[in-house]
């Protein structure tokens, strides 16, 4: 993925004419997952045996048959294969140890679990390294909830948790804490969504440890597989959701040391679903993670595309989570059309997850998803350039000052991606590690949806890289608040020119820049598409609907249909719609079209 972008199929089942079918019109990436431990359903993740059977005791067999098989169905079959670290039931029974799965912070620095865990994931490497380096050309560590390094207890105390909080409190130059802080210091808010960097000093610390907890145990394993498998192979993860996670997750989950894991020589890609939240007509699923981020470290990034089609099976009848999207075949082959379409705007790979099969088994699917890799394999011969004149800047240590038990904080992560996605411009995503390397020059926008925290050199920082060159910046709810380790509500008003209690969105010129607060964190996307309009971002589209651009192609989605129009960036010699090879101007910057009810389009800007 370094490399290459890769077009690419995965499923929990073996799938095997589906793996012929996809061969057939040249897909022949691939991830396995041979499992050992049960899915959040209390199901197997795999129908093929657990390897992983006792204390340094593996059994391969099943692993060679999944592989073997594999490989019957396409011989040109390149695999990705995730190894899962979690821990098997029978460790749970003779160790005493908590379920990874659930409560992985509560085990990640127990010795006897890393050890056993690491011997596990060694062997495994032997083994596949000795008779598939051919056919296997990347890992995923998987571990946690649902196999995606989701940290899911909430802060509790072990033993082992304990300890290592109190080495890396002292570490840290901290005192001694003793002790893990209590449910109620931990959940503790002093200033309405947020923490207070003093009174709540304790429950700060130990959700910043949570999170280093799990980077390190990320980190540990990593460096454990390099052992095995050196350079010759990729190596990825399942990783970093801040621009997803909200109520009752973003502080807690453990994905928050992403910039550590990212920046990490051991770590190739990172892998996420597409946003669960509003996949039907009309919606969209953005990154969960900040892919820009990624590529600012020379980084690869995945999309998992396990959007439920009107032929998806289910694992059991009573299941119905993210199901009922996509109706029928005329709404499964748009859905297809957009998911694809905003991978390729973006520049990232991508897997099509028949998840427990039957997602891609029409004769139209079949046949959208034939052209859709053709057009790909066009795409990659070309250079690619981003079109985004937005960027939204996330920060991580910000972050842990917010209340996750209050719903109101949807607002900063997912809902405001979705509301980005409907603005009718592109954005890219950030964090707040990347500022120091990130080429500015091509935003006109840059948004801060929580940056909390400030101090003298950040404010440098944010002087030399952003506040400058007549840009605009959009600051949400209270931004330096947290100033100088202490909570100053004065520090908004002497950053962003702004008091915390302006109400609505307040522009206030700063001579080489302006300023934007919206002390309400929640923005629509007509309010978005104001403000980018007037910062000088050019906008495509009016309409509130999924639009995705880069220099060479741009694309609509809409469940209404009908007539749009949208407006280019640059005179185009032809614009063709690529799924129905439609020329649908010459020499104009304007693309007026009709749209399918619902329908997805997609325009070759020549």
């Amino acid at each position: 993925m370094l490399n290459e972008n890769v077009f690419a199929y995965r499923s929990f089942n073996p799938e095997l004419e589906t793996v012929k079918a996809f061969a057939g019109f040249g897909v022949d990436w691939v991830c396995i997952y041979p499992s050992n431990t049960l899915n959040s359903l209390g199901m197997p993740y795999s129908v093929y045996e657990p390897t992983w059977l006792g204390l340094d005791h593996y059994d391969f067999e099943p692993l060679d048959r999944q592989i073997q098989e594999l490989r019957a169905a396409n011989p040109r079959v390149q695999i990705i294969c995730m190894i899962d670290l979690n821990s098997p039931p029978w460790f749970e029974r003779r160790c005493g140890a908590d379920d990874t799965f659930y409560r992985l912070g509560k085990i990640a620095s127990l010795p006897q679990w890393r050890e056993a865990t690491r011997n596990y994931l060694q062997a495994f490497l032997r083994h596949t390294e000795a008779n598939y380096a051919d056919s296997i050309r990347a890992y995923m560590l998987s571990c946690g909830g649902t196999c995606e390094w989701q940290e899911r207890s909430f802060g509790d105390e072990s033993r082992s948790r304990r300890a290592a909080f109190r080495t890396w409190a002292q570490d840290q130059g901290m005192p001694d804490p003793v002790d893990i802080p209590s449910a109620s210091i931990r959940e503790h808010i002093s200033h309405d969504l947020l923490r207070d960097p003093q009174v709540d000093a304790a429950a700060l610390a130990y959700w910043r440890f949570c999170h280093w907890q799990i980077g390190d145990t990320i980190l540990y394993f990593a460096h454990a597989a390099r052992e095995i498998i050196a350079r010759r192979a990729e190596l990825g993860l399942f990783y970093g959701y801040t621009l997803e996670y909200g109520p009752h997750r973003l502080v807690s989950e453990g994905h928050l040391d992403y910039e550590r894991v990212f920046a990490s020589p051991d770590i190739d890609f990172s892998v996420a679903p597409g946003s669960y939240r509003h996949r039907q007509m009309g919606g969209t699923s953005p990154f969960l993670v900040p892919v820009g981020t990624l590529k600012q470290r020379g980084k690869a990034f995945i999309q998992e595309l396990d959007m439920r089609t009107h032929t998806s099976k289910r694992p059991a009848p009573w299941y119905k989570a993210a199901f009922d999207c996509w109706h029928n075949e005329v709404e499964t082959v748009a859905g297809l059309q957009r998911e694809f379409s905003f991978c390729l705007t973006e520049d990232v790979s991508f897997w099509w997850f028949d998840m427990w099969g039957g997602f891609y088994e029409t004769a139209s699917a079949r046949a959208a998803l034939a052209q859709m890799k053709q057009i790909w394999n066009t795409a990659q011969t070309q250079k690619h350039a981003s079109a985004a004149q937005i960027a939204l800047i996330v920060d991580p240590d910000s972050a842990l000052y917010l209340d996750q038990n209050d719903r109101r904080i949807d607002a900063f992560n997912s809902g405001l991606a979705h509301a980005l996605h409907h603005t009718g411009a592109p954005h890219r995503a950030f964090s707040w590690g990347d500022l120091p390397d990130l080429d500015l020059a091509p935003f006109r926008l840059v948004i801060f949806p929580y940056l909390f925290v400030m101090d003298a050199a950040r404010r440098r920082l944010l002087e030399e890289k952003v506040l400058r060159d007549n840009r605009t910046v959009l600051w949400l709810y209270r931004p330096g608040v947290v100033c100088d380790g202490t909570y100053d509500e004065a520090g908004m008003q002497r950053l962003t020119g702004v008091s915390v209690d302006q109400p609505g969105i307040t522009t206030c010129a700063m001579g080489a820049w302006t300023s934007v607060v919206s002390v309400d964190p929640k923005l629509t996307p007509c309010e978005l598409r104001n403000v980018a309009r007037q910062a000088g971002v050019h906008i495509y589209s009016d309409t509130d609907e999924p639009l995705y651009a880069s220099h060479r192609y741009v694309a609509l989605h809409t469940a209404t249909g009908g007539d749009r129009r949208i407006a280019l960036p640059r005179t185009c010699a032809a614009v063709t719609e690529l799924f129905s090879g439609r020329v649908v101007g010459r020499n104009v910057n304007v693309i007026d079209d009709t749209l399918a009810t619902p329908g997805t389009a997609l325009y070759d800007l020549d």
